[in-house]
């Protein structure tokens, strides 16, 4: 129940509670101390006079008296009547840009801005970072270059009158003498009536200073305007604000000229954007350009539960759930999240900050990015005390970073104009779907060159003077086959390591011969390329592919019987010396052997997942597999200045069910040589890759580039948003990756290359037109699908105890199928779900499983609202702790 005490409270009725409910005819009302006038539009009075008073009596209950026309309050039976005026205008002279009459103009009334970009930062709450968020934005536009050598200038404008911190900040540069203020703009737009005429004088005071900010060493100058004069010690403009932004739009036909002014004020100064620091809170101060939708506005919170909540409420007002009017979606800056927090609490807070407003509702478009960044808590940043500190305080910030990724984005509309694909379009394309067609699976692909990642780099240098004898370890599609075959075509240890890293220089004259010794399933093939009668010839060994075939039928015949370690141990031995077609029958012999030959060997191993393929349920192969890994390689790394050598290449699924015990300790041994592909090695994969296609990179090292680095070359590949520059869509790398992540984020190379290859084949066939760019976004989401039909079946061939799993997760009609799930919902007990997570294919959370995107559309999973967004904060978190 509603009480109403005063006028105010009616009148807050009327703007807030019922405004949706105002009858169609109603143009406006004021409230007096005896009376509520409402403003109808002509000849409205005779048609809807019962329509009216049953509206009202819907608004105000019984506190409504129909029969007197009257209000009744609840403070001393103070009463009101009402009366209607009538007016030949349709439009509410209550729809002005404030909180306290926030009605909306139809969008076709706003014309769009004449000038440059206007930018407004704001809070709900002061101490939360929005002052820094600005300064932050400033100092990465400063870094921006397109390519004609444009540096990005910024008016950066001090709107809080209350608390000008960004003009107390400026007051030891030489801004502190600018004879122009934000306090003078409003008086003199007010006070001119053609306020365009005021703009040439305010941009010719604002050019007599600078306000230069250090910015990778060097000096970035943009333009300032501060919140008050310098006249005086003292600043009386702030004791006495004769004109407010709230006076000035209550004038009819100037409600947006606050904004507007600005827009053009920039374009005067000849800068590329207007930042805005806003006063804090629920202000009408602040009201005139959040409410203005063709601001660009960025709000900034904490983690803290007033900040987010008060945001929230504010939120509601500017974006509510029922919001039809094309208003832009914002920016949200979270800022001091602590660290290692856990992804329930990011959506927690995403929860709080978007509840019922329509950013949220928005997200239903699976494509669709919240608009928020988290920014880690930096205390050094805390006492910053003027502009001169903030590129030492800021520049080597994790905040820097990210922020710099958001304003990339506001900008990007300028910086395609200088983008253009240099190679033919087409061309490329069929170059880029024949390359990775070739590199689609490993042992197909046996050029001379390829790319270098950081595990093999390590695996080099460990291993440049002693024969290699080590577990290189890795998931399904890491690029073990390919690295087993580019082991073969190099023939020996030595030339292999040099491909790696020329730096690495060989300490010796014996060369170590690469002797296959177990191939993968189905991948004889991969033998034809290297070249076997002269392998035998310099090794003196007798090595064909039918006995590498034959020894893999004995070691399955083997593996049905009830073995212990010890004769699994001498199985492997017999095995291994009998490979070489010389007549030893001990290590130590062989070892003799090759020391009077002056030769080393190294046997390589994969393909152990396709001989044993019930570990989980056979605990003698689990034996077999864990002899090999552990008794046999350290046998061999026992003989000082050991002559033969040993790589064994496994799954890591597969090692970790084997080693069951001191397993952490088995994994950091190897830890450096395991075959990771983080964000990191999959944008060089990428970048490798199309550059091989005819993509001009400017990078001189592709294998020592950056992440930001690696970004920058791939815009002219997939662009750098998901879309059009003013689009609410994910940076292209991001999205791509978090596509093809698993829920470690973890990708594969296989994943990556297949993608291209799709990607470049529909690209080819569309018709959608983007001139800065090779690969066009609808190709790119278009592109995963298949990637991950085709993963799931390779999933299901190679893994056979997964197959069963994912049968159950596909039982149910596709339209029934959800993210997050529950997994009684699917027959699933908690053994099941473990080799999910093991994998990366699955991760419990409160409400539910999940499951990333690369496996969600094989299985033909949608999402719940929301679950989207849950998952990206999964990888964001995973991201993060790699």
């Amino acid at each position: 129940m509603s009480r109403y005490y005063t006028i105010y409270d009616i009148e807050r009725a009327l703007n807030f509670q019922f405004r949706d409910k105002w009858h169609k005819t109603w143009t406006g009302f004021s409230v007096y101390f005896d009376e509520l006038v409402i403003y109808v539009q002509k000849d409205s009075v005779k048609l809807y006079a019962q329509e009216f008073s049953e509206r009202l009596e819907s608004f105000f209950g019984g506190h409504f008296l129909n029969q007197n026309k009257q209000i009744v309050l609840d403070y001393n039976d103070v009463t009101l009547r009402v009366t209607y005026e009538e007016n030949e205008s349709d439009v509410t002279k209550y729809a002005i840009p404030l909180f306290k009459s926030s009605q909306r103009f139809p969008m076709d009334r706003i014309e769009n801005f004449k000038g440059v970009p206007v930018f407004a930062f704001h809070s709900y709450k002061g101490g939360v970072g929005r002052t820094l968020s600005l300064i932050s934005a400033v100092h990465a536009a400063s870094k921006i270059n397109n390519k004609s050598g444009h540096i990005y200038k910024i008016l950066i404008v001090d709107s809080d009158i209350e608390a000008p911190g960004l003009t107390w900040l400026a007051s030891k540069s030489a801004v502190a003498n600018a004879e122009i203020s934000f306090i003078d703009a409003l008086a003199l737009i007010h006070s001119e009536e053609e306020w365009r005429n005021t703009i040439p004088f305010v941009a010719r005071k604002i050019q007599e200073t600078s306000l230069e900010m250090p910015v990778d060493k060097q000096f970035v100058e943009h333009y300032f305007l501060p919140v008050y004069r310098s006249d005086d010690s003292i600043p009386y403009q702030l004791m006495d604000v004769s004109v407010t932004p709230s006076l000035i739009v209550k004038t009819v036909d100037r409600e947006w000229i606050i904004g507007e002014f600005l827009s053009e004020l920039g374009q005067e100064l000849n800068v590329d954007a207007v930042f805005v620091d806003l006063r804090a809170g629920i202000s009408e101060y602040s009201a005139p350009l959040l409410f203005d939708p063709r601001v660009r506005k960025i709000y900034v919170s904490t983690t803290s539960l007033q900040s987010r909540m008060g945001l929230n409420v504010l939120l509601k007002e500017i974006y509510p759930s029922n919001l039809s009017q094309e208003y832009s979606t914002p920016d949200i800056f979270v800022t001091m999240v602590p660290p290692n927090t856990n992804v329930d609490f990011y959506d927690k807070i995403e929860q709080d900050l978007l509840a019922d407003t329509r950013i949220l509702n928005e997200q239903e478009d699976e494509n669709y990015r919240l608009p928020l960044t988290f920014l880690d808590f930096a205390q050094e940043l805390i006492h910053l005390e003027g502009f001169d500190m903030i590129d030492d305080k800021l520049g080597p910030t994790p905040m820097a970073k990210r922020v710099a990724e958001v304003v990339s984005g506001w900008f990007q509309d300028k910086l395609d104009e200088d983008v253009s694909i240099s190679t033919d379009k087409s061309e490329f394309l069929e170059n880029l779907y024949s390359i990775a067609g070739d590199m689609e699976y490993g042992e197909n692909a046996m050029q001379d060159k390829f790319m270098v990642t950081t595990s093999l780099r390590n695996l080099a240098k460990k291993f440049r003077v002693d024969v290699p004898i080590t577990v290189v370890l890795g998931t399904k599609g890491s690029g073990k086959t390919f690295i087993y075959g580019q082991l073969l075509r190099g023939k020996t240890w030595e030339h292999f390591s040099t491909r790696i890293d020329h730096d690495v220089r060989i300490d010796t004259d014996t060369y170590t011969y690469i002797i296959p010794f177990l191939i993968p399933k189905n991948k004889s093939n991969i033998l034809s390329h290297v070249a076997v009668d002269q392998l035998n010839l310099s090794t003196q060994f007798n090595i064909n592919i039918d006995d590498i075939l034959k020894r893999i039928l004995r070691i399955q015949e083997y593996q049905d019987q009830e073995s212990s370690e010890a004769r699994w141990n001498a199985f492997w031995k017999k095995e291994i010396l009998e490979s070489t077609g010389v007549a030893v029958e001990t290590f130590k012999e062989l070892q003799e052997y090759l020391e009077k030959n002056d030769k080393r060997v190294a046997f390589i191993v994969d393909g152990l997942e396709d001989i044993f393929q019930n570990i989980t349920t056979k605990p003698e192969q689990k034996i077999a597999i864990r002899v090999l890994m552990q008794d046999i390689v350290n046998e061999l790394r026992s003989y000082p200045k050991g002559r033969v050598g040993i790589i064994i290449f496994s799954r890591l699924d597969i090692a970790k069910n084997c080693i069951e015990q001191n397993w952490g300790q088995f994994r950091t041994q190897y830890d450096a040589y395991e075959l990771k592909w983080n964000r990191v090695e999959a944008l060089r994969l990428v970048l490798w890759l199309a550059e091989k296609a005819g993509l001009k990179n400017t990078l001189s090292n592709i294998e020592r580039a950056t992440e930001d680095a690696l970004i920058a070359a791939l815009e002219s590949l997939w662009g750098t948003r998901m879309g059009k520059p003013t689009s609410r869509e994910a940076q292209s790398a991001n999205w791509v990756l978090a596509a093809l992540s698993d829920l470690k984020a973890r990708m594969q190379p296989r994943d990556l290359v297949r993608f291209l290859m799709e990607a470049a084949q529909r690209s080819m066939k569309d018709s959608e037109s983007y001139s800065d760019r090779y690969l066009i976004p609808s190709a790119i989401r278009d592109s995963i699908a298949p990637c991950s039909n085709k993963k799931i079946e390779e999933i299901i061939q190679e893994m056979e105890f997964l197959k069963e799993i994912f049968e159950k997760l596909k039982q149910k009609p596709k339209q029934a199928r959800q993210v997050p799930f529950r997994l009684e919902d699917y027959g699933l007990d908690r053994e099941e779900a473990r080799l999910l997570e093991e994998q990366g294919f699955l991760l419990e959370l409160d409400d539910g499983y999940y499951m990333p995107e690369i496996i969600r559309y094989g299985l033909e999973f949608s999402y719940s609202k929301r679950a989207r967004t849950k998952v990206l904060s999964l990888l964001r978190q995973a991201n993060a702790s790699l």
